[in-house]
């Protein structure tokens, strides 16, 4: 899965994130891709859930987390 902020944090921002697990599968790290709101309005930063999904999963695997 991922998570957005739509400007929750700071007025003006948003960006989309995905789990990091560790060896345990646990989540304890997390990736994000972020830009200003003028460049990607309203959920449009979701776009990018794929990739954000894809480089946690490979960096998951790195730290030896099982497969989801």
């Amino acid at each position: 899965g991922y998570a957005m902020d739509l400007g929750e944090n700071e007025h003006g921002t948003t960006c989309v994130s995905a789990p990091i697990r560790d060896h345990q599968g646990r989540v304890r790290y997390g990736i994000s891709v972020s830009s200003i709101a003028l460049e990607h309005p309203g959920s449009s930063i979701s776009q990018f859930a794929p990739q954000a999904i894809a480089a946690a999963d490979a960096i998951s695997a790195a730290l030896g987390a099982p497969a989801q």
